[in-house]
């Protein structure tokens, strides 16, 4: 799978949170930015949240290192605001 490094505008339930450099993975020649979940207690392994984008608001960003693309419209943060509880017991295994 191949990955780069794009800037975009993030949101949250609608409100801009900010602008940052994100990891950017194809997958069947589509684009998608990665959000990163937190692990697991016990575990090392952490949730992986991808959003489609649009090819076309890809905009090409030569000269900045690592960012390769800037995306031009902000992409909404699938994560949840409250935190799932599980019982510690449910965390047996990854």
């Amino acid at each position: 799978m191949n990955s780069t490094v794009i800037r975009c505008l993030v949101s949250r339930a609608g409100s801009i949170v900010g602008l940052f450099n994100m990891d950017m993975v194809f997958v069947s020649e589509n684009p998608h930015v990665v959000f990163e979940g937190k692990a697991k207690p016990g575990c090392g392994e952490k949730s992986v949240h991808l959003v489609a984008l649009d090819p076309d608001l890809l905009e090409p960003l030569p000269g900045l290192g690592e960012i390769t693309f800037l995306y031009r419209v902000p992409v909404e943060d699938p994560r949840s605001f409250t935190p799932t509880y599980v019982p510690v017991s449910s965390y047996s295994s990854c």
